[in-house]
């Protein structure tokens, strides 16, 4: 893919419009990942948050894509995507294999972890700081206080 084109994929994975559908996504999938740990959620409501799970979860896995696409060779040298590539695609196959064994389960909790990446990640980008610096220059002014 030539330099332009990842350019332009980049544009719409980092566009204000694009971080606020994966937020809503987020959130949407953090409320149903709750949703089917709450007591008293019979089979057929937990097989219709599976699905709507699934889904959700295929979004990010095409999301991820394009972030891959738009970083190119440089995307896994970020530890940020490293981890939300690993937790994504977990996410995905758990999910895929409706395993429902509460070490699995625990598992799958660990993509709030994600959530809050993505936040401090989508902060960053709406306000066009890179996140290292940011986080740096907070721990900086924090220590000479």
């Amino acid at each position: 893919m030539d330099d332009a084109s990842r350019r332009d994929v980049a544009d719409v994975v980092d566009s204000v419009p694009c971080w606020m559908a994966v937020a809503l996504l987020t959130l949407a999938d953090v409320v149903l990942f709750a949703w089917q740990l709450l007591p008293g959620t019979n089979a057929a409501e937990a097989q219709w948050l599976r699905g709507l799970e699934l889904a959700i979860n295929a979004l990010f896995v095409c999301e991820l894509g394009l972030r891959f696409v738009a970083a190119g060779g440089d995307f896994l040298s970020s530890t940020m995507n490293v981890f939300d590539t690993v937790v994504i695609v977990c996410a995905f196959v758990l999910c895929l294999a409706e395993f429902t064994a509460a070490p699995i389960v625990a598992l799958r909790g660990l993509r709030i972890l994600r959530y809050v990446c993505r936040g401090v990640r989508g902060a960053c980008a709406a306000s066009r700081i890179d996140a290292g610096f940011e986080m740096r220059g907070l721990v900086r002014q924090n220590s000479l206080s």
